[in-house]
């Protein structure tokens, strides 16, 4: 998935932490025990606590998901040691539909679980 620069906009951590579910950020972290260096991620909702601190719920992509992600990253200055750049809406439901999950009532479904659920 090709995402621009006219595509996100940047934020902080604090904001991060009150993104709804179903946001899709993309992150780059100084921090070097990172799972994935560059990486796109969906908000889940609520926070989790780690080493460095109160964090959202994430759930995280491989960063070959999005094309020319460290490009898109170098464009923007980290603040407190972090890019986050959260992508418009239009953006984080294509990305979700390419991941076949969608959004109902809140809550993020991934189409597959519910296809095998129903034996279609």
């Amino acid at each position: 998935m090709l995402i621009n620069e006219t595509d996100v906009r940047q934020i902080t951590k604090e904001e991060a932490l009150e993104l709804p579910k179903g946001s899709l950020i993309l992150v780059r972290s100084n921090y070097k025990y990172e799972t994935y260096d560059d990486h796109p991620a969906l908000i889940l909702g609520g926070t989790i606590k780690k080493e460095r601190g109160i964090r959202p719920n994430l759930l995280t992509f491989p960063p070959r998901l999005v094309q020319d992600i460290r490009g898109l990253l170098n464009i923007f200055d980290p603040i407190d040691g972090v890019i986050i750049l959260v992508a418009k809406q239009e953006i984080a439901l294509a990305f979700l539909e390419m991941q076949n999950m969608h959004l109902s009532e809140g809550e993020l479904i991934e189409v597959d679980i519910v296809n095998k659920l129903l034996n279609i």
